[in-house]
């Protein structure tokens, strides 16, 4: 593991009401750690991260260009997940 495997979710879009993200939120994954201290949420929604997951762990292994997701809520949040 010589490079860093760095992956960067980013909140893009919040199409109705959701209490945990908002437009612009972050995260940093570095290798398998959620970077918390560089996460600009304060919060995390479960729920997303059976969508997530698979999502995550292709973008960690390849450097391509940026997946969606969509809330499993209805699609109320959409997220955009790409390897720095």
């Amino acid at each position: 593991m010589s490079e860093k495997e760095i992956v960067r979710i980013k909140v893009e879009a919040v199409n109705g009401a959701c209490p945990i993200f908002k437009v612009g939120d972050e995260m940093l994954v570095e290798f398998q750690r959620l970077q918390l201290e560089k996460c600009t949420c304060r919060e995390i929604c479960m729920h997303i991260f059976p969508t997530l997951y698979p999502v995550w762990l292709d973008a960690r292994h390849k450097k391509a260009g940026p997946s969606t997701v969509k809330c499993p809520d209805n699609g109320i949040v959409t997220l955009t997940v790409e390897r720095m």
